[in-house]
């Protein structure tokens, strides 16, 4: 029995009654081919001429994909994109970016069980941690008009610290006595900050001579509430190498690259200061008493 390459001719229907799939002999055309081929309304070369090649190539119109139907880029699960039925989900394994049209500038980071990075310019401005959110660079509040100073807060109202004070939110409410005999015990001192120290202190602190303070080991021995603790990042942490294969930053997370330092927080020894000068103010009423007697005696 003599074969054919299939391809290379062509029948008009109108004279083939029937063949079968599993008569069509080896060679570019399949079965399965053979099959779908069959099944066409129109003209077959049209419609495979029509499909979007493998590589390359334009797609006119619309592709739709089924809820939870996903669309999977890289190797293994690396990202999937895809619509739950009520919102679109981009799920990723180890975090993406999303960037400008020739990938040179960041726009979004965001890594998971890490933070999410939003940059200006290619210039990390926002971004989230395990603590809380950070600003790196001035934050406007109400206005337009950002401060070119790092840390500088520009807002057009109050900035208020702690929003209520009303007794009615509060509850085990004592007296605070003693704070003289704690404020004795604080040293102030005066000490130059560090530079091109091994964690980033902040560029309005680095390196600046003969600053007035306390020390937070201090404080904290003898007022433990003033102290807190918060993450300080190492001075050569890149954020934008998290997520690749880079030796110093392969399977690592941005917790790896910060360490814990001790706070003070000034504002809170405020009532600590009002008790001691009140003490301090009974003992001198009370030695100006002693004085008035003995001037009278």
């Amino acid at each position: 029995m003599a074969t054919y390459e299939s391809k290379k001719y062509a029948f008009n229907g109108a004279n083939i009654t029937s063949i079968a799939a599993t008569g069509i002999a080896d060679g570019s055309v399949d079965n399965t081919e053979f099959q779908f081929i069959n099944t066409l309304s129109s003209n077959a070369q049209t419609q495979i001429s029509g499909s979007l090649p493998k590589a390359g190539g334009t797609m006119t119109g619309n592709i739709v994909f089924a809820d939870n139907d996903k669309v999977q880029m890289g190797n293994g699960t690396d990202m999937k994109v895809y619509s739950n039925g009520t919102n679109g989900v981009i799920s990723v394994l180890n975090g993406f970016y999303v960037t400008n049209n020739d990938a040179s500038e960041n726009i979004i980071y965001a890594l998971p069980d890490g933070s999410v990075q939003l940059f200006h310019n290619n210039v990390g401005r926002f971004m989230t941690e395990a603590g809380g959110c950070r600003v790196d660079g001035g934050l406007a509040v109400g206005t337009t008009s950002v401060g070119s100073t790092t840390g500088e807060i520009r807002a057009i109202n109050e900035i208020t610290a702690y929003y209520s004070s009303d007794e009615r939110l509060k509850e085990n409410i004592r007296i605070v006595s003693g704070s003289l005999n704690l404020i004795k015990q604080l040293q102030t001192k005066r000490f130059d900050w560090k530079e091109d120290y091994e964690y980033t202190i902040g560029p309005h602190r680095e390196g600046v001579k003969n600053e007035i303070g306390f020390i937070a080991q201090d404080v904290e021995k003898v007022i433990p509430e003033l102290v807190t603790e918060s993450s300080l990042e190492r001075r050569d942490y890149d954020p934008d190498k998290i997520g690749t294969k880079h030796p110093d930053y392969f399977r690592k997370k941005p917790s790896d690259f910060t360490k814990k330092f001790k706070f003070l927080n000034y504002e809170k020894l405020i009532p600590f200061l009002v008790d001691a000068m009140q003490e301090q103010q009974e003992q001198i009423e009370e030695l100006q008493k002693q004085v008035k007697e003995l001037q009278e005696k």
